[in-house]
């Protein structure tokens, strides 16, 4: 071998040894890439929904609430309109009848933590608990396992944002419409009137503890009924989306 085809044998070694080294460095950077997403991503916030269907979605915060939510419940049977519970997993554990009940009319139940805390203001591993807990509790009670998350007072976060995807559920429900049920000076008409302002696409936040509420709910369905709208769930509103 000639000095001169040494050399060039040499510097192909270099030029293949820096090549594999390169396609290594790039496939593990890439993982790392792909883990990074993975580990950093965070349930969708959701207010309004962009649709062309005439759908809006009644939503009741803080349940199970006893007799309230079980006549709530009627109502919603007697008119043929489904909803969305947003499910305390105390409560869960105090009345896991009504938890299931819910289930069996045919709504849909979303996550609203164990004991309905603000979640930032609490470290990560006590939110992965409230979070972790409730979905164990309503699973047991109801036989299925939310896919959406309600955070108490919509008080939320990314850190937040990304533990509650972690455990399955990839939107976090906010509101285009709250009826304000818990402000002292309330009444049956002016939760009647917010909530009858709804359109297609709306996310009407209520309390399934809230008596006026329950008092205005049958003119709440009949007025958004006349408008032509149907009542559907939060999972079935975004199956609507078309902004996807």
């Amino acid at each position: 071998m000639t000095v001169h085809n040494a050399k060039c044998w040499l510097v192909c070694g270099w030029a293949f040894a820096f090549g594999i080294r390169m396609k290594s460095l790039l496939v593990v950077l890439g993982v790392a890439l792909a883990m990074s997403t993975f580990a950093n991503a965070q349930s969708e916030k959701i207010t309004k929904v962009k649709t062309d269907q005439p759908y809006v979605a009644l939503t009741f915060d803080d349940g199970p609430n006893g007799e309230n939510m079980a006549a709530m419940m009627k109502i919603l049977a007697d008119n043929e309109a489904k909803a969305t519970f947003f499910l305390i997993g105390k409560n869960v554990v105090k009345e896991p009848e009504l938890a299931a009940k819910v289930h069996e009319q045919g709504h849909e139940i979303g996550n609203h933590t164990m004991t309905h805390p603000h979640l930032t203001k609490l470290p990560a591993e006590e939110v992965d608990g409230q979070i972790a807990e409730t979905q164990k509790v309503i699973a047991e009670a109801t036989g299925v396992t939310p896919i959406i998350f309600r955070a108490p007072y919509l008080d939320q976060n990314n850190e937040v944002l990304t533990v509650v995807e972690q455990y399955g559920m990839p939107y976090a429900i906010g509101s285009s419409i709250s009826v304000r049920d818990w402000q002292k000076d309330v009444t049956t008409e002016k939760i009647y009137e917010r909530a009858a302002k709804g359109q297609a696409g709306d996310v009407i936040l209520m309390h399934s503890w809230s008596v006026h509420t329950r008092e205005a709910l049958p003119r709440i369905i009949e007025t958004l009924r006349s408008k032509g709208l149907q009542f559907v769930t939060v999972s079935e509103l975004l199956a609507a989306r078309t902004d996807q």
